[in-house]
């Protein structure tokens, strides 16, 4: 049905959406699903697999299978206090390397400084997001530019990463689930999504509903404890409440 509806014979990467955690891949592994994934391969049906992640302990877990060809994996340099080990590792182990986020959930606008940071790393394939087709023709043109980083722009990496560093989610999700119901990651993330979404989806969607149960927090503190980046959660969520009350008057 997938291949009707694509209107096309085979699928040339198939990926395993967001694999959270080690535990998680195994258990893929251990239910059949990856197994099923390989027999449509065998078939000629996938062409190549991969798998998202975002965390460096499951992305370290996925590519040490030896079917995983390729690894899709935040990759910016606010993310880069990931280090450089992830692609590193895939590159050690022959796994392509996907850099998604590369603007990190909208938090980064510098598209110049963007692209230019990871047209230094020659194995890394860029996946930013567009909305406007404007978006889509200034990354192309800033990707075959054949410029890198100039020293101001190394500048202003800098004082990004200093802005940056200690309140930026990067949605790798181990602070949920919250105890309470409260949506962590959209109330975290919410003036990310306010740039990147049309304001009616916001007002009306899944934002709506998420911001209304801000109040459901009791400010327990395990989302905190749990966060890698040791960030200030609850005040973020509060944050991300208030900027879309102020986003619907």
């Amino acid at each position: 049905m997938s291949l009707k509806r694509l209107q096309t014979d085979y699928i040339e990467l198939y990926q395993f959406h967001f694999v959270h955690s080690p535990e998680e891949w195994q258990r893929l592994n251990n239910n059949g699903t990856v197994e099923t994934v390989l027999k449509y391969k065998r078939r000629g049906v996938i062409r190549h697999i991969g798998v998202s992640a975002h965390s460096v302990e499951a992305a370290f877990a996925v590519i040490k299978h030896p079917d995983i060809e390729v690894l899709q994996f935040p990759f910016n340099f606010i993310a880069e206090d990931n280090g450089l080990k992830v692609p590193i590792k895939s590159r050690e182990r022959s796994v392509g390397f996907i850099g998604m986020k590369p603007f990190a959930g909208g938090e980064l606008s510098n598209a110049e400084v963007c692209v230019h940071y990871l047209k230094g790393f020659t194995d890394v394939a860029i996946d930013p997001g567009f909305e406007k087709m404007a978006e889509m023709e200034e990354i192309i043109k800033l990707c075959g530019d054949g410029e890198l980083l100039t020293d101001f722009d190394l500048s202003e990496i800098e004082k990004l990463r200093a802005i940056l560093g200690t309140r930026f989610c990067r949605s790798c999700g181990y602070c949920t689930p919250c105890p309470n119901g409260v949506e962590i990651i959209t109330l975290m993330t919410m003036g990310s999504l306010i740039k990147r979404f049309p304001l009616e989806r916001i007002k009306n969607g899944w934002a709506a509903e998420d911001a209304s149960r801000v109040d459901m927090c009791t400010e327990c503190g395990e989302c905190e404890e749990k966060c890698p980046y040791n960030l200030p959660v609850m005040q973020g969520i509060r944050k991300g409440a208030q900027l879309f009350n102020e986003l619907i008057g």
